[in-house]
C-alpha cells in the first residue's frame, strides 16, 4: 500500500515552528498547540516547572549587545511528564527584573486535563496580579488566526493612549463602558454588546476597556468568525486560554437580522457563554455592530447573559462646544455629529489633537 503524503505549510517567522515539529514526531501523532498569554515571573515560574519530571530537549542562547550590559535570552524547550512539551523564552535573563514569556504548549490529547490544571496553575503565577492597578497595565493583546497547526495567536501592543476621554464621549456612553469595565473584572463569562452608526467612535472604547483591565483580549476578525464558532476544537482553545475576553468588531453581517444566517451565528455565540460548557471556558464576549439596537439579531437580544447594550451615537452639541471648550478650538457646530468627522472633516483636526494618540 502506497503511504499518503503530508504537505506541511512551514511558516517562517513562527519561532515555535522546529518545536512543534519535533513534538509530532516524538508522539507519532499531530500535536494541538496552543500559547498562553502574557508575561511570568522567573522563579515562581520555574518552581513551578520543577514539580514535573522535566527533560531538557533544546536550549539556546542568544546575546544582544548593549552599551552598557550586554542582554541575555534564553529559549527553552522541554519535555514534562512525557505527553507535554513546552517552549518559552527567558528575557534579559541575567537582570534581576527579567521575566518569561512566549510560552507554548504543544500535547497529545490524552493530556487534555492535565493542560487545564497545568494553565490553572500558572495562571495563578502570571506577572499581572489581581492587585495589578489600571494605571500598571501594560500587556499584549492578541488576534486570532488560523493556521497550518490549528487555531494561533498573533499578539500586538495597545499603544493608544485616552487622555480625557471623558471630553469625547456622551456621559451616558462612559457610564455605561466603567459598568462594563467593572464587570469584566468581576464576572466570568458574559455579553456586551456595542451599537451604533460607523464612525462613533466604538473601535476606540474597545481598546479603552482593554486599557483598564488585566484580563487576556483577544480579537477575532469577521472572516474567521465562521471556522471558529463552529469549530469544536475553538471550544478546546478556549479551555486553555479561559477568562479571556473576546472581541468581534464591524460584526453587524453575521448578528443583525438583515443577514440571513444571523440566526445560526447569534446560537453558536451564545453557547460559548450560556451553553453547557460555558462555565467550563469562563468567557466574555464583545460584540461590535454599525447597526442600530432595533437591528441586533433578537437571539442575541434575549440573552441572560447581556452585561449591558451601549448605543454609541453621534456627539451631542453640547457635548462638541465642551470638547471644543477643552481644546481651545473654535469651530461652529449646528447638529449632532458623528466623532470621526469632528475629527476629520468639520473641524479639520488631526487624531492626535483631540487625544488619541
Amino acid at each position: 500500500m502506497k503511504k499518503n503524503s503530508l504537505n506541511i505549510n512551514i511558516v517562517n517567522d513562527d519561532y515555535a515552528q522546529n518545536d512543534y515539529l519535533y513534538t509530532w514526531s516524538d508522539l507519532n501523532i499531530r500535536p494541538s498547540k496552543t500559547t498562553i498569554l502574557g508575561y511570568f515571573k522567573p522563579d515562581p515560574f520555574l518552581k513551578y516547572l520543577e514539580s514535573f519530571d522535566v527533560s531538557q530537549i533544546s536550549e539556546f542562547t542568544d546575546v544582544i549587545p548593549n552599551e552598557e550590559v550586554s542582554i541575555t535570552n534564553q529559549k527553552n524547550f522541554i519535555c514534562l511528564d512525557n505527553d507535554i512539551y513546552l517552549t518559552y523564552t527567558h528575557l534579559d535573563k541575567e537582570h534581576e527584573e527579567s521575566i518569561i514569556s512566549d510560552v507554548t504548549i504543544f500535547y497529545s490529547l490524552t493530556a487534555k486535563d492535565k493542560i487545564e490544571k497545568f494553565v490553572d496553575s500558572l495562571t495563578k503565577i502570571t506577572l499581572f496580579s489581581e492587585e495589578t492597578t489600571e494605571q500598571e497595565v501594560s500587556k499584549n493583546l492578541s488576534i486570532l488566526n488560523f493556521g497550518q497547526n490549528g487555531f494561533e495567536l498573533e499578539y500586538f501592543e495597545n499603544n493608544k493612549e485616552f487622555e480625557d476621554i471623558e471630553y469625547y464621549y456622551e456621559n451616558e456612553v462612559l457610564k455605561s463602558i466603567k459598568k462594563v469595565i467593572k464587570s469584566l473584572k468581576k464576572e466570568k463569562k458574559g455579553l456586551t454588546i456595542l451599537c451604533g452608526e460607523r464612525g462613533c467612535g466604538k473601535t476606540n472604547l474597545l481598546s479603552y476597556v482593554s486599557s483598564k483591565t488585566d484580563k487576556n483580549f483577544i480579537f477575532i476578525p469577521c472572516n474567521t468568525l465562521e471556522s471558529s464558532l463552529v469549530n469544536p476544537d475553538f471550544r478546546k482553545f478556549l479551555k486553555v486560554n479561559k477568562n479571556s475576553v473576546l472581541i468581534i468588531d464591524d460584526a453587524e453581517l453575521y448578528f443583525s437580522q438583515m443577514f440571513s444566517k444571523s440566526n445560526l451565528s447569534s446560537l453558536n455565540l451564545l453557547q460559548l457563554i450560556e451553553g453547557i460548557h460555558s462555565d467550563t471556558l469562563n468567557v466574555n464576549i464583545i460584540l461590535s455592530l454599525n447597526c442600530d439596537k432595533s437591528e441586533v439579531d433578537k437571539t442575541i437580544l434575549e440573552s441572560n447573559e447581556i452585561i449591558d447594550i451601549i448605543e454609541v451615537g453621534k456627539l451631542s452639541v453640547s457635548k462638541i462646544e465642551e470638547l471644543y471648550q477643552f481644546l481651545d478650538k473654535k469651530c461652529k457646530i449646528k447638529s449632532p455629529t458623528k466623532l470621526v468627522d469632528v475629527i476629520k472633516n468639520k473641524c479639520k483636526l488631526s487624531v492626535n489633537e483631540l487625544g488619541f494618540k
